[in-house]
């Protein structure tokens, strides 16, 4: 007969969150600290007491500040959506759209994601996510609503898609993080007059 086996001591790290767990804990805490502080104030110590982890473990998972960033900014705008309504005019469909901007920008998530796109304090290449799944968002739903409004007769074969929208998003994130003022009703409802004027056939 074998001798009973010793009981097996419990681990040191028993309870404590493991592997994808502690990615989503760091990730979501890195996501506040962006949003309250941006990407130059961002505190790794911050984000090691909002997830419950010793920092160590951070720098173990991303190696460096600038990766957490850049992953933390992939993560968040893996989340943003932008959709069209169909409202039958060329004017209410952009209205529609420039309102999901204006959520978005004044969201926790938008303010990290739009935060490191126009950030001088981060690398090219976090700058280029952030910015590159913004435009993809918008660019997603852009082709219905442009072709309605061409077979509307509301929008001019010469008006570049891409260069309208990057104007609605351009404008909204200068107002918001450079102006500091707000996307009301009434500057969204200029800025789309604007951009309807713009791409109206005529002379």
């Amino acid at each position: 007969m074998s001798p009973p086996k010793p009981p097996r001591s419990r681990r040191r790290d028993a309870g404590r969150p493991r592997g994808t767990a502690v990615v989503r804990r760091v990730l979501r805490a890195a996501a506040e600290e962006l949003a309250a502080h941006g990407v130059a104030g961002l505190s790794i110590e911050r984000v090691a007491a909002g997830a419950e982890v010793h920092k160590t473990s951070i720098y173990r998972r991303f190696g460096t500040r600038e990766r957490l960033v850049a992953a933390t900014v992939a993560d968040l705008a893996d989340g943003i959506s932008l959709q069209t309504v169909n409202t039958g005019s060329l004017r209410g469909d952009l209205r529609a759209l420039a309102g999901q901007i204006a959520d978005l920008a004044g969201g926790p998530l938008g303010k990290a994601v739009l935060q490191a796109a126009a950030s001088d304090d981060v690398a090219p290449e976090i700058a280029a996510i952030a910015q590159g799944r913004i435009a993809s968002a918008a660019a997603l739903p852009a082709g219905d609503l442009v072709q309605r409004a061409v077979e509307a007769g509301q929008w001019r074969a010469d008006a570049p898609p891409q260069l309208v929208f990057g104007m609605l998003i351009g404008a909204a994130i200068h107002r918001a993080f450079f102006e500091h003022q707000s996307l009301d009703d009434a500057y969204l409802d200029q800025l789309v007059d604007f951009l309807v004027r713009g791409v109206r056939p005529g002379p």
